[in-house]
């Protein structure tokens, strides 16, 4: 609280002043013409899985399935699990360290991984929306998360735009035709 409140106080200068740009995001508030910051992404000693187990619960819990019933897992990011001195890691695969953080037992699920860069996401709902009109699955869980924090310059003001974060979402087979993504 009294962070948002020192937040909420500061002026351009203090925001161009910040050197621990990988953990806030400034942004202008113009309704009240301030910046504020928000903070986002990993806590300390969190790697990219932790991200992507967290929003793949989220996911889940919104969609209200049982976990046990995905067919596939697919994991969009661009570094894989990244340490803390900036050292990518990718086995076992991201798919299968978010499966095994859900304790997900189900055999036949999936892992897929999907190491595409920034329009990964975008691909990834692509081939979970093929694998469903293929008849392939019925119950995919889409996950995109990265830690770009930990390979970038610390002292970097560009790269602002390349945070920490992670969303997911569960896509789901149906008979109706006017729902899914409506051009290829």
């Amino acid at each position: 609280k009294k962070e948002e409140e020192e937040a909420s106080k500061m002026t351009a200068k203090k925001a161009s002043d910040l050197s621990d740009w990988g953990r806030w995001v400034m942004f202008l508030d113009m309704g009240k013409k301030h910046w504020r910051r928000s903070k986002f992404g990993k806590e300390d000693g969190e790697f990219n899985s932790d991200l992507g187990y967290r929003a793949a619960k989220e996911a889940i819990y919104d969609a209200q399935i049982d976990q046990e019933e995905i067919d596939y897992i697919i994991y969009a990011s661009n570094f894989g699990e990244v340490d803390q001195n900036g050292m990518t890691n990718f086995m076992p695969s991201m798919s299968a360290r978010v499966k095994n953080k859900l304790g997900i037992k189900n055999r036949k699920c999936v892992n897929y991984d999907m190491i595409f860069g920034c329009p990964g996401w975008v691909e990834a709902m692509i081939l979970a929306d093929t694998l469903i009109k293929a008849k392939k699955a019925k119950l995919i869980l889409v996950v995109g998360s990265e830690t770009l924090s930990r390979v970038t310059d610390a002292f970097d003001r560009n790269k602002m735009i390349f945070a920490d974060g992670a969303g997911a979402v569960v896509v789901k087979a149906t008979d109706d035709e006017n729902v899914g993504i409506i051009a290829d």
